[in-house]
């Protein structure tokens, strides 16, 4: 073997420099990509936790509504304050909050205009789940009148 004039081969330096490069190259390759993964399955159980609570808004709104409540709550009612479900394989807690509401417009408390202070009732959905980043949440809130829309001493609304 002669070695012609001119004529080189790779150093220990530039194999070295080489390499460095391209893992510079690939770290940033598997970041974007992990970043990627990441996004579409926080969205995903996103889009779950959101179709969970609308379920049960809907399902909430289907009610007479003199039902509307939770067991042990107040008001009292058929709904369950608290549950879980797997959608998508992610795992969700929802709990769920029935409230009696005073409407402003008439007073509020003790000066309210016609000494009803049950209104109507609020519902509110939360629905919880676990992300890579940590715990996550959403909630969903509505308001819930009877069908007559007139104010009744008893049960409210």
């Amino acid at each position: 073997m002669y070695h012609r004039v001119g004529e080189r081969g790779a150093t220990l330096l530039d194999v070295v420099v080489g390499s460095a490069l391209m893992i510079v190259v690939f770290t940033g390759i598997v970041g974007a990509f992990q970043l990627a993964v990441d996004s579409v399955s926080n969205n995903k159980a996103r889009a779950g936790a959101i179709a969970l609570a609308t379920e049960r808004l809907e399902y909430i709104r289907s009610l007479p509504y003199d039902s509307i409540g939770t067991t042990g709550g107040v008001p009292s009612g058929v709904l369950a304050q608290t549950a879980t479900s797997s959608l998508n394989d992610v795992l969700y807690e929802r709990s769920t909050f029935i409230s009696w509401e005073d409407d402003p417009q008439d007073g509020s408390g003790a000066g309210d205009s016609n000494g009803i202070v049950t209104d109507y009732k609020a519902a509110k959905v939360s629905v919880s789940w676990s992300s890579r980043q940590g715990a996550r949440t959403i909630t969903m809130a509505t308001r819930i009148s009877p069908l007559s829309g007139m104010e009744q001493s008893v049960p409210g609304g």
